[in-house]
């Protein structure tokens, strides 16, 4: 006779058991005899499953309205356990409460213990535990928003993890896995902290003891030096809120690349030990770093393995960073970044040009090929062409003008070529940023070959700020001929003062002296 064999569990790589399906409607009682209705799955970790649930008593017909969930594990697993036991301990409602009243707190984001139990299922015995249901992490916030959060909101959710941290801490426990996956939000205005299961009491001896069995515990590119030399400190739970603080505010750390090599990821944390500021700039690159962030590692880094953090002096960091910024710390918070920077550098703005502008672009383009073409044969004898020098010489005018007895038939058009190409009557006065304010650009008159063309050309590739009104044709009795010379003139003079606070120049008919003109 064949014995009956053991159900086969499922393993993942990290060797921890995953459990067995529930079906939507199973019935649980725990082991206070309150009975708990199943719903759907919400969600996987590494060591089990989360469904959400309700009270069998309250009836509720809808799975949206669960107002619970219930995070299951085979019993040979140990994470679970770890966490159901620091849940009973730790987080009852009542001490929470005291706690938040304690310390003034308008919340606290620390889950309360609801219920636990034992449940067998398709022949395995499963342990679980029951919290209060919240809503998306902050993990998936800060994806759909670009990796990046407002640094008020990041300030925002440092100040409430430093106070749940303090409880933990207060319990003599450290949490050991902070992190954007295991942050809930509820409502629109506080963040809870989850996973308990690498929980552990701090140590508390005067002496420095590595423990094989913990090294590298918890998610790899947050861990603490301690964690990675399996010593569970105050402080580790504090430096891997700032590696978290980093990546909420658009910087990158720089072990990223080695993930897989726990040892390497521990001895690029190391070589920043002490030194926040390089810490900072290998973080952000070229970009600005918060200097809050940069103070918060410079307190962490001075720290004892076995000293109590002064919560409220990390605390005053931030308080202060929002205050300078007039943010208030309370109310919803604001997981949303308008521009989406990407690796902490802000985004460029591009224009564009609205649709009249188009439109009046498209116009005038029409209007200047029909006047080329009609009076080629005209112009080519009559008119004249005079090109602008500016600055540097990276702006140019080309001021192209009928001579004598075309006046009437002529309607000056100014075309402007800069990021974006639109065309306006002359009187318009034409605004373009300039970088660089404290030179202003000087303007020389060159007489050129006579062009068919009479439009007025802006080539601007250096951005420099310039108003420009070309000057009205002056009339002559005489036609000018191709050999004139007009007689130099002096160059205006400008101050420096003039230049370093009037950096833009407006051209106006009578207003060219310092031109010169050339044939």
């Amino acid at each position: 006779m064949k014995m009956a064999s053991k159900p086969k569990i499922s393993r993942k790589k990290n060797a921890y058991e995953m459990p067995k399906k529930f079906a939507r409607g199973t019935v649980l009682v725990d082991s206070s005899k309150v009975s708990w209705i199943v719903g759907s799955s919400i969600g996987k970790g590494g060591f089990g499953e989360i469904y959400c649930v309700s009270k069998v008593s309250d009836n509720v017909k809808t799975e949206k309205n669960y107002e619970y969930v219930l995070k299951i594990e085979p019993h040979e697993n140990g994470p679970l356990f770890v966490e159901m036991h620091f849940y009973m301990r730790n987080a009852k409602f009542e001490d929470i409460e005291t706690f938040r009243k304690s310390h003034k707190l308008s919340s606290l984001g620390m889950p309360h213990f609801v219920g636990s139990g034992s449940h067998v299922l398709e022949g395995v015995k499963h342990r679980f535990v029951i919290m209060p249901r919240y809503g998306e992490d902050i993990w998936s916030y800060y994806i759909k928003n670009g990796k990046i959060f407002p640094i008020h909101t990041v300030y925002r959710l440092a100040l409430q993890m430093i106070d749940v941290l303090e409880y933990i801490h207060h319990c003599t426990y450290v949490h050991g896995d902070l992190k954007g996956a295991n942050m809930l939000l509820k409502g629109d205005s506080q963040v809870y902290l989850v996973d308990f299961g690498l929980a552990s009491h701090y140590v508390t001896s005067s002496a420095y003891k590595t423990d094989p069995r913990k090294m590298h515990n918890g998610t790899i590119e947050y861990t603490s030096i301690d964690a990675h030399n399996g010593v569970p400190t105050m402080r580790g739970d504090l430096e891997i809120l700032g590696y978290n603080l980093i990546h909420w505010s658009g910087g990158k750390l720089p072990w990223e690349n080695c993930l897989n090599d726990p040892k390497k990821v521990q001895d690029s944390k190391e070589s920043y030990k002490g030194n926040a500021k390089k810490l900072m700039k290998d973080c952000y690159g070229n970009s600005s770093h918060p200097v809050s962030v940069q103070s918060f590692f410079d307190m962490v880094y001075v720290m004892l393995f076995n000293e109590k953090p002064n919560y409220e002096k990390y605390k005053k960091i931030f308080l202060q960073e929002l205050k300078s910024l007039q943010k208030s710390n309370s109310g919803p918070l604001d997981l949303t970044f308008t521009e989406k920077p990407t690796k902490g550098t802000a985004a460029k703005k591009t224009s564009k040009p609205s649709p009249k502008a188009k439109a009046k672009a498209t116009s005038a383009a029409k209007l200047s090929s029909t006047r080329q073409n009609s009076n080629t044969k005209d112009a080519t004898d009559d008119a004249h062409e005079h090109v602008y020098t500016c600055g540097n010489g990276n702006a140019k005018i080309v001021l192209n003008t009928p001579s004598k007895g075309k006046k009437d038939d002529y309607k000056k058009i100014c075309q402007i070529n800069l990021d974006l190409d639109i065309s306006i009557d002359t009187d318009v006065v034409v605004n373009v940023k300039r970088k660089d304010k404290k030179k202003a650009p000087t303007v020389e008159l060159v007489n050129q070959e006579e062009q068919s063309s009479q439009e007025v050309q802006i080539i601007q590739s250096d951005n420099e700020d310039i108003e420009a009104t070309p000057p009205e044709r002056k009339s002559t009795r005489k036609r000018r001929q191709q050999n004139d010379v007009v007689d130099e003139v002096s160059k205006p003079k400008v101050s420096r003062k003039d230049k370093a606070t009037n950096p833009k120049i407006v051209m106006r008919a009578g207003e060219y002296k310092g031109m010169r003109a050339k044939k």
